[in-house]
């Protein structure tokens, strides 16, 4: 709980992942789990082959469990995670739509299992198989209205295929209909840079995936169709923000961006961003730019990328008023998450 000016705030975080259980499992016995060859190494990472490769997650050991993620957000003073599963294993290119149903069930059993047993502290997001729309629409129907979760987490593009494609838009329209979020965080399979020097695929990669996720968006006319989609971006929503002068340039000067009936930051202003900007001068502007309403808190926890203290960084924001610091910590995320809130409240 945040306390500052005599007022306390529920901290929630919109940006966390999770690995299911039967990953961790198949990695603590060195087994396959959906075709694809698990490890743990000697620090107790997961580790699996995928496409030649060797793959990790950087961070810490996954198998100690739902009370050892408790004991940390405790520690860094963060009352409620919405967990994802980690982008890393947004494995779409390896199981196609054949098998990404059945991974995609088990990864939200798998966070549906963590919300029950401590269901004040732990809300999730929704993994689908995107290449398959109409299972996408039915595995998210089951998520919101059985499992009780808050949304879904998607990617960039799916495989190469952005959001403004038709044979996306079914799943744009459900999350509309249902009223959830639609949280966008890009995974590893990002298009830009193609070599991977100096970490270009992570720090200039996925803020640039993010930014042409959100134009995609907006120039398709998504917003003009569902003007309430609740769609949240990571990472402060990379780039994005920080071009919306040129988008509404162009929406004047070319033919290619004139058809919206409003300027794209128009559109923008009803998006929520999270705060991972790692810098107080960019947090101040995406404040300034989007609405004071719109931005929220996310850490990308566990990820050696994220932001390990968020309540005392956002604290630390002195360009910030007090107001703006409860907001961001947990007082704009109520709109978001809407009925979703009332069973964190303390």
């Amino acid at each position: 709980m945040f306390n500052e000016g005599g007022r306390e705030t529920t901290v929630v975080d919109i940006h966390c992942h999770m690995t299911p259980a039967g990953a961790i499992l198949a990695g603590q016995k060195g087994e396959e789990w959906h075709g694809v060859q698990m490890q743990q190494n000697e620090s107790g990472n997961l580790t699996w082959e995928l496409g030649g490769q060797r793959m990790k997650l950087t961070w810490e050991n996954p198998s100690l469990g739902w009370e050892s993620r408790l004991e940390k957000m405790d520690q860094i003073g963060v009352d409620v995670q919405v967990m994802s599963l980690s982008p890393a294993m947004y494995w779409y290119g390896h199981l196609g739509k054949e098998r990404s149903l059945g991974f995609a069930q088990e990864a939200n059993d798998s966070i549906a299992e963590a919300m029950a047993e401590h269901p004040t502290r732990f809300q999730g997001l929704a993994h689908l198989p995107l290449q398959d729309a109409q299972a996408s629409v039915k595995e998210l129907e089951r998520c919101v209205k059985e499992l009780g979760m808050a949304g879904v987490a998607v990617p960039g593009n799916v495989v190469g295929t952005d959001w403004d494609s038709p044979e996306l838009y079914p799943i744009i329209e459900a999350a509309a209909g249902l009223d959830v979020v639609f949280f966008i965080h890009p995974a590893s399979d990002v298009r830009f840079p193609p070599e991977d020097r100096y970490w270009f695929r992570n720090i200039i990669g996925i803020p640039l995936e993010e930014t042409i996720s959100l134009a995609s968006l907006i120039f398709s006319g998504v917003f003009d169709k569902h003007p309430d989609l609740k769609v949240c971006m990571a990472h402060g929503g990379g780039f994005a923000c920080f071009g919306l002068g040129r988008f509404d340039h162009a929406h004047k000067v070319r033919p290619e961006a004139r058809h919206l009936p409003k300027r794209p930051s128009d559109y923008a202003s009803n998006v929520w961003f999270d705060s991972l900007t790692h810098s107080y001068p960019k947090l101040r502007y995406l404040l300034d730019e989007i609405g004071g309403t719109k931005v929220v808190l996310g850490t990308d926890y566990p990820a050696d990328m994220g932001q390990t203290e968020p309540v005392e960084w956002v604290r630390g924001a002195d360009n910030l008023t007090t107001d703006e610091h409860h907001a961001v910590l947990g007082g704009n995320v109520q709109a978001l998450l809407g009925d979703r809130m009332k069973a964190f409240a303390r």
